[in-house]
């Protein structure tokens, strides 16, 4: 009897590996992150370019981001193209490894070839709804500096960090793409004052040969703000120069976020302390829902500070706009202009009349050019005069030393988005 129990239990043991591995795909851990199966390959290394770590590496960040957006992500090196051209080549390798995700066969391939010493880019389902042909577009501009200087394993990693980003985004709202300068996505602005706003920007940014980019959204799907700002300029093709500099506002209203990212010229001409300023006059529109008015004032601001920072030196700490450029103040300063003169002069002519009024009425008063005329004479006699001491008050002040003397700060501070480029940027809510 217990012979047969011990049987029946191993072959249950038996039915549930079997069942296990019949289902590579169910690899999560509890807290719903997959857990890479020793199978599941991503890289192939057909030219022999990689050493064995680093194809490890590479075969762990697709697993994620494959799982993550359930889209195959996948890349190959070759040392020959079959006879035809690299796209070709790519394409049919594509179906020969029998890639993609699910029904649709969702899926990406990065094929470098060494003959060529070129690469393609290949793929179907979502992986080519998240690359429109803007985005397929930015691809160069990430890669193409890494091949060329032998950088093979950063350029692989960066397009699976490219891949991430451009995959997040088509599942939350739409592929990324050469964007215009003023996107409402959340519906925010009224349609004449997105159309003025555009304007501003794009001759803000042609004039100064700087980006000055807003975007709003109703959700960006879990991501933090900062990310998506570097993102979304990243790979929505901005930049006028080669450092690529420019600013961007991001207004997310599922969690009212704001955040700011700036790139090349743009971290130093917008420190820390600069960014701070620029929200502490908008937040408040911000908050009223006075979004046409928050978004004239940024543009404004960030044409005043490129110019600051290019004439002058950059706002910082002790180094501030002197002048608020809040519409409704440049409202109030113009009204103060004619009303405060206006009440003076009202106010004086009043003075007058009510003065004279009074001068008028102390007819029996004459002037008198001694105090002693205002006197009765004898009617005050002192005998005797004493001065007698009371009480001392002392009054002690703490006086701080200077502040200025262990240091003021200041500056940008930095980071690195998924694309691998230099950022500044600061966020919060509103």
């Amino acid at each position: 009897m217990m012979k047969k129990i011990v049987k029946r239990l191993f072959a249950l043991a038996a039915c549930a590996v079997m069942m296990q591995s019949s289902y590579p795909l169910d690899t999560y851990a509890d807290d719903g992150a997959a857990s890479e199966p020793e199978n599941e390959v991503y890289v192939y290394d057909y030219a022999d370019m990689l050493k064995d770590w680093n194809e490890s590496d590479l075969n762990s960040l697709l697993f994620t981001v494959t799982h993550n957006n359930y889209c195959e992500v996948a890349l190959a090196t070759t040392a020959d193209n079959g006879g035809t051209d690299l796209k070709s080549y790519a394409m049919s390798l594509y179906k020969e490894l029998d890639l993609g995700f699910d029904s649709d066969r969702s899926g990406i391939l990065l094929c470098y070839s060494t003959l060529d010493k070129d690469w393609r880019i290949v793929g179907e389902g979502l992986g080519l709804e998240a690359l429109s042909d803007e985005g397929l577009d930015n691809f160069p501009k990430y890669i193409d500096p890494l091949f060329k200087e032998g950088r093979f394993v950063q350029a692989f990693e960066r397009f699976g960090n490219i891949m991430d980003a451009y995959l997040r985004q088509a599942h939350t709202v739409e592929p990324y793409k050469d964007e215009k300068r003023v996107v409402d996505r959340a519906g925010i602005i009224s349609d004449d004052k997105e159309a003025e706003l555009l304007k501003m920007c794009d001759e803000i940014s042609e004039r100064q040969k700087f980006e000055v980019v807003i975007v709003t959204e109703n959700d960006i799907g879990g991501r933090s703000s900062r990310d998506y700002t570097d993102d979304y300029y990243d790979y929505s093709g901005f930049g006028l120069d080669d450092k690529r500099s420019g600013i961007c506002l991001l207004i997310s209203m599922k969690n009212r976020d704001w955040a700011i990212s700036t790139c090349g010229d743009g971290i130093p001409y917008f420190t820390d302390k600069g960014q701070e300023y620029i929200i502490s006059e908008i937040k408040g529109y911000l908050s009223s829902g006075e979004y046409d008015k928050a978004f004239d004032l940024y543009a404004r601001l960030c044409d005043d500070y490129i110019n600051e920072a290019r004439e002058k030196q950059p706002y910082d700490v002790g180094h501030l706009p002197e002048h608020s450029l809040r519409p409704y103040r440049e409202e109030l300063l113009g009204d103060l202009v004619v009303v405060v003169p206006f009440s003076a002069a009202i106010a004086f002519v009043i003075w007058l009349i009510i003065c004279t009024i009074e001068k008028h009425k102390l007819t029996s008063v004459q002037f008198k050019g001694q105090a002693d005329d205002y006197i009765r004479r004898d009617s005050i006699v002192i005998n005797k005069r004493n001065d007698t001491f009371l009480y001392k008050n002392t009054t002690k002040r703490y006086n701080p030393p200077s502040s200025s003397s262990g240091g003021g700060g200041g500056g940008s501070s930095s980071h690195h988005s998924s694309s691998g480029s230099s950022h500044g940027g600061s966020s919060g809510h509103f």
